[in-house]
């Protein structure tokens, strides 16, 4: 019997709203929008689930087409929220943009593996508890690091959402559809080199933004 994803998101909500009780400060606002990166994820999954039923695309023409375009556009709301309505400093927003990658990422991760146990070995949990996670948070941080370096030149701003979403939508899209080809050995790694100069920006000294 399937396990639905708002099951499973119910099941996880007690825990992580204890946490948010429990945080002051930026952590308190960073399990919030450990939250919504997880509700975004619910409504994404119900979307991808009616443009391959009505649109009658495959699940893998899905997953490299309109399903990144969707989820990606939906996480970058939420980071335009953190950016331009809290106006968060960089550390700030950048913090809030990984928890929203990571939020998508612990539901989806969680749906899959709990519905589809005959498919769970090793690759498939390295690929979904690691690769699959650090995916979503790089595409979520290369919008908010880019927003933030907008907001700091104090233009441009729309030509700066559109090619941040682009970049993180193709990049979605190319690991997609690498785990589903014969190439999938380089979306183990593609993620985690994307992530260290993420990782190089966030370590260094803050500039006010």
């Amino acid at each position: 019997m399937e396990i639905s994803i708002v099951t499973l998101f119910f099941c996880l909500l007690g825990p992580l709203l204890m946490m948010c009780v429990a945080f002051r400060g930026q952590g308190r606002i960073n399990m919030i929008f450990l939250l919504v990166g997880m509700i975004i994820c619910i409504i994404c999954g119900q979307l991808n689930q009616l443009s391959i039923k009505y649109v009658d695309a495959s699940a893998f023409l899905n997953s490299v087409t309109l399903g990144p375009v969707v989820e990606e556009l939906l996480k970058a709301l939420a980071v335009l929220y953190a950016v331009f309505v809290l106006k968060l400093q960089r550390q700030g927003a950048l913090e809030c943009a990984v928890a929203v990658g990571v939020g998508f990422a612990l539901l989806e991760s969680t749906y899959f593996m709990v519905n589809y146990p005959a498919e769970v070995t090793f690759a498939r949990v390295l690929i979904r508890g690691f690769c699959t996670g650090l995916m979503h948070g790089v595409c979520t941080l290369s919008v908010a690091y880019t927003l933030v370096l907008a907001r700091v030149r104090g233009n441009r701003y729309v030509a700066s959402v559109v090619g941040a979403l682009v970049a993180a939508i193709l990049f979605h899209a190319a690991f997609n559809w690498l785990v589903q080809s014969d190439f999938f050995v380089v979306a183990y790694v593609l993620p985690l080199l994307t992530l260290i100069p993420f990782l190089i920006v966030m370590n260094g000294k803050p500039k006010k933004a």
